[in-house]
């Protein structure tokens, strides 16, 4: 089956919501994690040569994370006061996790360009909903009251199309917009797709930038510096003046909008400024740091330092935060590198690193190495890893869409 087709059903699976009821998201979530398990499984077994070739340290970095989690897991038992809990906090969360390997593997072994229109198609319709909150969030729940999206519509400006928050949703667009640019710049495509892509990546920024998520800009910041970076050398004048149109045009969407410009403001002061007219110093230009900078990140931030301390080689067990903290209510600790610290403690950590840096190298050798530090830049101010197998499917389809390899399923 084609990785195309693949994406579109695992990712509708993991986004839809039929029923308006408790946790049916996360029971379709884990029905989706078993298909995907399965899938992996056949895989692995008829490939397990090649993959162990190919992969070989990747895959001994992986387990060696896996191991250290489950047996922070297993020595914290005691902090999960039911079985539900631990299914859908402790082990809900590795399912998620293990979301990236598993379907990455998947995309991978079915990577072919043919039919890349079936992804690309739902990547627009993402960001076509998207454009439809921004002029009419009011009809727009005719489409999204049976998606996951519904479930923050208490919250009537934000702008999330099918996924569950606006933050999800703008570094979906964030990563669509590099890739799109990415795949203009690099490939011999035809006119056609040439024009859908300059399209697209007109629709991301400007529906990122409404949904007013700063992790959007950040995002989209990171990578423009790493793909600027990159091809400076080879194209200074380009490069500058992209960059430069770039800058300008986000600043005259931002400052035009008086309700992002509100949003953004919290943490890059000048903005507001620029948007009354008003006469700016060189503290305007200091990202702010604040607890409502951070929309109370700092906090939650200051508080899994302090429980780290107190669990500092092993952590205290996957999902088991929510449990732990005193602000009640939390998910995770909206930053995933601190959230595997409290999790695995700093030996969990090491081995993330380890996993990390053998992930880079090849996705230098891929010719995707700007996309992925921008997906991992992304995760310093949120844990989607969590909570958002939506998101994971997503980022994997992006990376292996923007692949200029062409590994095949042979994995040589």
């Amino acid at each position: 089956m084609n990785t195309h087709f693949i994406f579109f059903i695992f990712f509708i699976i993991s986004v839809i919501k039929p029923i308006n009821i408790t946790n049916i998201n996360r029971y379709i979530g884990m029905g989706l994690f078993i298909v995907i398990s399965i899938w992996f499984l056949i895989i692995l077994i008829k490939n397990y040569r090649n993959l162990l070739k190919s992969y070989r340290w990747e895959i001994i970095a992986i387990i060696v994370f896996l191991v250290i989690n489950t047996i922070s897991l297993l020595t914290n038992l005691h902090r999960f006061e039911t079985n539900t809990q631990l299914i859908f906090y402790g082990f809900a969360s590795f399912a998620v996790w293990l979301i990236f390997p598993m379907s990455w593997l998947i995309f991978q072994y079915h990577n072919k360009q043919k039919h890349s229109w079936i992804g690309w198609s739902l990547m627009l319709f993402l960001t076509l909903v998207a454009l439809w909150q921004i002029f009419d969030m009011s009809y727009s729940k005719n489409l999204t009251q049976y998606f996951v999206a519904y479930d923050i519509y208490s919250y009537s400006s934000y702008i999330n199309s099918l996924t569950r928050n606006r933050t999800i949703y703008g570094v979906i667009a964030a990563i669509t917009l590099l890739v799109c640019l990415k795949l203009l710049f690099s490939s011999k495509i035809s006119t056609t797709a040439k024009l859908f892509f300059i399209t697209l990546a007109i629709l991301s920024l400007y529906t990122g930038i409404m949904g007013a998520s700063r992790n959007f800009i950040f995002t989209l910041g990171i990578g423009l510096l790493a793909m600027s970076f990159k091809n400076f050398l080879k194209f200074p004048k380009t490069t500058i003046s992209l960059l430069l149109i770039s800058i300008i045009g986000i600043h005259l969407l931002v400052i035009n909008n008086h309700r992002v410009v509100a949003q953004y403001s919290r943490t890059l002061p000048y903005l507001a400024k620029l948007s009354n007219n008003q006469n700016l110093s060189i503290q305007d230009f200091i990202p702010k740091t604040t607890y409502r900078a951070t929309s109370g990140r700092s906090k939650l931030w200051q508080d899994g330092v302090l429980i780290l301390k107190q669990n500092p080689w092993m952590g205290i067990g996957a999902g088991s935060y929510r449990l732990s903290t005193k602000y009640k209510g939390q998910l995770n600790l909206h930053n995933y590198y601190l959230q595997v610290l409290v999790d695995s403690g700093i030996i969990g950590f090491i081995s993330l690193i380890l996993l990390l840096v053998l992930l880079l190298k090849r996705a230098y050798n891929a010719g995707n190495l700007t996309i992925l530090i921008a997906i991992l830049s992304s995760l310093i101010f949120d844990n989607y890893l969590d909570y958002s197998m939506g998101w994971v499917l997503c980022m994997v389809w992006l990376l292996t869409i923007s692949n200029e390899s062409g590994q095949n399923k042979s994995f040589s």
